[in-house]
């Protein structure tokens, strides 16, 4: 006899668990949702509080990311100036929340690139900065994401009127 599977998905806190049961055995999801909450706010709450080596040590180990993860670990690493890998993260939370139609999260994940960018300076870094924070402010605009608006406006008119070398460091992402 053929056993039957079923296969249930379930989405808690923007994070997909598979649950699944083979011949009447359930492994049971909650403790693993429960667990990804968890980490999720504890992580909200380190990038909060400014703790960005706690914030990378915590997403370091993992490979496969979610659009989310590569943010937050691209912000972590921006912070504590780890450059080539803070940039690498942002470019793969940029081409995942675009592949997901993710408005509001491709708007600050350009904000923030272009605040790295600013920060980090570079050969072409301004230019790059200059276009993510023009499609940031205009997806906040688009969206009515007010504060986000006021921010990349403000850091797209410091980063076009300021000497280079002033732009406000990475403590401003």
């Amino acid at each position: 006899l053929a056993r039957a599977v079923c296969v249930a998905v379930i989405f808690a806190a923007g994070l997909a668990v598979a649950s699944v049961t083979v011949a009447g055995q359930s492994a049971q999801p909650a403790q693993s949702i429960q667990s990804a909450q968890t980490s999720q706010q504890q992580i909200r709450a380190w990038m909060t509080a400014g703790q960005w080596q706690k914030v990378a040590d915590a997403l370091e180990p993992g490979s496969a990311r979610t659009a989310e993860e590569n943010y937050e670990y691209g912000a972590a690493l921006a912070h504590l100036e780890r450059w080539p890998e803070a940039e690498r993260h942002f470019e793969q939370a940029l081409v995942m929340n675009e592949r997901l139609g993710a408005r509001v999260a491709l708007a600050h994940t350009r904000h923030d690139y272009a605040a790295m960018l600013a920060a980090r300076g570079g050969v072409g870094a301004r230019e790059r900065a200059a276009t993510l924070l023009r499609a940031s402010l205009e997806a906040a605009r688009a969206i009515g994401m007010r504060g986000l608006e006021a921010r990349a406006a403000r850091r797209l008119d410091e980063l076009s009127g300021a000497a280079a070398g002033t732009t406000d460091g990475p403590d401003e992402l």
